[in-house]
């Protein structure tokens, strides 16, 4: 039988609990931030995670960054709005994140016509065509791989998939 309280029923149920509290904490320390592996794809592939944002004014502030052979792009914040930026273009999604909320997440990208889509919390925010380079050489979560455009906030569940989600997945991310 279990104790209540460990760190497998922290809610005193009597059942294990599926959550651990995993998500990783950015307050914009100077080193708070992951590189991570580099990911090469050709064909489909998706981003996604959940998110809780605080306060982040005063420019972009990366969640997710991503630095190509010939083109970078950012997943963040833009002075307290959901972003997207590449080399020459940004989008902003209106309204804050901001919130104290959990966000839900996803870039899909399908290779066969070059299209971006993007969905928070199951609603499509973009839908444009561009051609993403995708064969990295760095990336970086919770800043730039240099350890700039430092984010403030919560990150759970993060996934690169190499397929795209479907509608029902984006729609319920808890399938």
């Amino acid at each position: 039988s279990e104790i209540c309280g460990n760190s497998k029923d922290d809610n005193c149920d009597g059942m294990t609990d599926a959550d651990d509290n995993t998500a990783l904490n950015f307050d914009d320390a100077t080193s708070n931030f992951l590189s991570i592996p580099v990911v090469d794809y050709t064909d489909d592939f998706a981003v996604e995670y959940w998110f809780k944002s605080e306060t982040n004014s005063g420019g972009i502030k990366n969640i997710v960054r991503y630095e190509g052979a010939t083109e970078n792009w950012e997943l963040g914040i833009w002075d307290n709005e959901l972003g997207f930026l590449t080399n020459n273009n940004g989008w902003r999604f209106g309204g804050t994140v901001n919130d104290g909320q959990w966000h839900h997440f996803v870039l899909n990208y399908r290779s066969s016509d070059d299209n971006v889509k993007i969905y928070l919390d199951g609603q499509l925010k973009l839908d444009v065509p561009r051609n993403m380079d995708f064969e990295a050489t760095a990336m970086a979560i919770g800043s730039t791989t240099g350890g700039g455009r430092k984010w403030k906030g919560t990150l759970d569940e993060f996934r690169i998939w190499d397929r795209l989600l479907t509608d029902s997945e984006i729609a319920d991310p808890e399938l």
